[in-house]
């Protein structure tokens, strides 16, 4: 039986520490996201107010808490070597793992990257895949080094992406592979059937966090690709496009085949419109008080775009009003 403390956040974090006590393995310690703040007070209040997923399963189960204000700090360092820990297992974390900190543990500091590494390195994985438009993507599990997502991998395992699927979901079925995941993991560190392998630099793909360029869409891109974007976005950001000066926040997005007679708004049914062949892309085939059906690049396919909001609080109002002005 291995002595595993976990470092990280969110779903995946859970979802590890689950599949660790599931795989007959011991959970000693936790170290979470919220530990990294500089404001005690906050991190009190929401302790108890608003205490995240994470913490109250490793409360329930009576985990000890790691007290320090960094995974390099000697604190923390401290806090593994006294809890006999044979392996950190890191989930959803920003820091750089110093040298020191990654021969702490007995046996080694292993990260959980959902993606099929060495491509999607980076801390948004889920919406990349998704937005680029893969049919399939994966979690890895890989000894850590001091860079971001390069250590060797001992292994892996696929993960369709659905056509349902925005990045949220996909984040929930990785966290969820990766807890089924974990007795074969963590029996093959402890036998040492696992062995790692040194990834493959030529084949390796990074995409870093979100900028205010990724987050616009224009109709000269394929409603395939439109609708891959905001899906991917979902639910931690929002898609805009550019009308008139304004942005419209788009709430979701849906390819649409001309061919059809007829589309759904929300479960409201719509004639479809004729369309004149070779018809300029981003033409307002159909609306409504917060829809716009468009054409796009592609012949016999538009795009949906609905809930849509104009940018800012009053403005917001005024939604309505701008679509139907639109030509």
């Amino acid at each position: 039986m291995l002595n595993v403390v976990i470092v990280g956040t969110g779903e995946m974090a859970s979802s590890l520490l689950l599949g660790i006590k599931e795989a007959g393995h011991n959970v000693v310690g936790f170290f979470r996201r919220e530990s990294l703040s500089k404001m005690p007070l906050r991190k009190a209040f929401l302790d108890f107010f608003a205490p995240s997923d994470f913490y109250m399963l490793a409360k329930n189960y009576k985990i000890p808490e790691i007290k320090a204000h960094s995974v390099n700090s000697e604190k923390f360092r401290h806090s593994v070597r006294k809890l006999h820990a044979d392996v950190v297992l890191v989930a959803t974390w920003g820091e750089k793992l110093s040298q020191k900190t990654i021969n702490t543990p007995k046996l080694a500091c292993i990260n959980c990257h959902p993606s099929m590494l060495p491509a999607y390195r980076g801390p948004n994985p889920y919406m990349a895949a998704i937005c680029n438009g893969e049919d399939k993507t994966g979690i890895t599990f890989h000894l850590m080094d001091t860079g971001y997502d390069t250590g060797a991998i001992l292994l892996q395992k696929e993960v369709p992406i659905l056509l349902s699927d925005n990045g949220y979901t996909l984040k929930l079925r990785c966290a969820q592979t990766a807890r089924c995941a974990l007795k074969e993991l963590l029996d093959g560190v402890e036998n040492g059937s696992l062995v790692p392998i040194e990834q493959d630099e030529s084949q390796a793909s990074y995409y870093s966090g979100i900028t205010n360029k990724d987050i616009y869409i224009d109709f000269s891109m394929d409603a395939t690709d439109i609708y891959n974007k905001v899906r991917g976005f979902e639910p931690w950001a929002s898609c805009y496009l550019r009308v008139n000066r304004q942005f419209l926040k788009i709430g979701h997005a849906k390819v649409i085949d001309l061919r059809l007679n007829e589309f759904f708004v929300k479960n409201k049914k719509y004639r479809m419109p004729d369309v004149m062949p070779n018809i300029n892309s981003g033409k307002i085939l159909a609306r409504g008080s917060n829809w716009m059906l468009c054409t796009t690049t592609e012949p016999n396919k538009a795009i949906l775009l609905y809930n849509l909001k104009l940018y800012g609080f009053c403005k917001q109002f005024l939604t309505k009003s701008l679509i139907y002005s639109l030509k």
